[in-house]
């Protein structure tokens, strides 16, 4: 089935205000997409989803939830580069490059507006103790601090503090990806170790404490509603 896959598609969210937001986010993908040119699966095209801002306020700025500090050639130039820059350092061929820039093409002419009626909550992943040795071996030596930290915190009862650990483990491992330090195999075990760690935790802050503990990238909430 490997070669049935021709594209990686991906949104990096609508009206990134700067070119650096933007090429932190697509150079990411471009990591995943090279990772899994290396595991042999025959992709050709990277669908880079939008970002393309509108300047509303007119100020330009980046700094701004309603303007932009960049123009269209310079957010090409930012995808472009970002690209590049992986696929070169891995040899991977450079992909057909697709954006799919809505906001820019019709811009504020229309809202939507619809009642939620559902919500579900995604399960965390498990680990088995060969996966948990294989991830931490990988680990560079500070990453491998932050998961020994963050065991030593939940072991003593520290939740809240175990919950920083894990958050500061999961980012540190993202940032490592981007640089092409570790490969998607750790980023899904880190992920799933850290989504694990965080809902058992937050259990425990809710039974100890009598309330509601929220941990944003954790909690996996999805809401539902009719279209």
């Amino acid at each position: 089935m490997l070669d049935c896959f021709q594209l990686l598609h991906f949104h990096i969210g609508s009206q990134i205000p700067s070119t650096g937001l933007l090429a932190d986010g697509v150079g990411e993908d471009a990591q995943i997409y090279s990772e899994l040119v290396r595991l042999g699966v025959n992709m050709q095209v990277l669908d880079i989803g939008g970002g393309l801002g509108i300047d509303y306020d007119g100020s330009k700025s980046g700094d701004s939830d309603l303007s932009v500090a960049y123009g269209l050639g310079e957010y090409a130039l930012a995808v472009v580069q970002a690209v590049k820059f992986v696929c070169d350092r891995k040899n991977i061929k450079h992909p057909v490059l697709c954006s799919e820039s809505g906001r820019a093409i019709v811009s504020h002419h229309s809202i939507l507006v619809f009642e939620a009626v559902s919500s579900t909550v995604s399960k965390a992943a498990t680990m088995t103790p060969l996966a948990l040795q294989y991830f931490v071996d990988g680990l560079t030596d500070d990453a491998r601090a932050d998961y020994r930290n963050m065991t030593s915190a939940a072991m003593r009862g520290e939740y809240e503090t175990c919950l920083l650990y894990a958050d500061q483990l999961k980012q540190r491992c993202v940032d490592l990806f981007r640089d092409g330090t570790i490969g998607m195999e750790h980023l899904a075990a880190v992920d799933a170790l850290c989504e694990f760690v965080g809902k058992a935790n937050l259990h425990r802050l809710r039974k100890l404490t009598g309330r509601r503990v929220g941990w944003g990238w954790v909690m996996g909430w999805v809401g539902l509603g009719w279209f």
